[in-house]
């Protein structure tokens, strides 16, 4: 039950001229609608590498700051072992 106008189409679209045609009249890169989208898509791939520069420099001062923190840590703990011994030394009678 097709006619011959439907099969006539059929034939052009099976064609590789129309079909180079449609895909122009599908896709036409000097479109303002276009433009925009690639000039927002480039903003946002500027904007991802900036936040992954970030990160990365973030993350590097987590693992400086955490070492910093353990080292402090340690010194402290060595510090309060001294001055328990100070403050037991200070305590010992005086007739030693």
């Amino acid at each position: 039950m097709t006619s011959t106008a439907t099969i006539a189409a059929s034939l052009l679209l099976d064609e590789p001229e129309s079909k180079l045609k449609i895909a122009h009249s599908i896709y036409r890169p000097n479109s303002p609608a276009t433009m925009r989208l690639e000039t927002r898509l480039k903003e946002l791939e500027e904007n991802l590498e900036e936040e992954r520069g970030i990160r990365l420099r973030c993350e590097r001062e987590i693992i400086e700051l955490s070492s910093e923190v353990d080292d402090l840590t340690l010194r402290l703990e060595q510090a309060g072992g001294m001055s328990s011994i100070a403050v037991s030394l200070v305590n010992l009678p005086s007739n030693l």
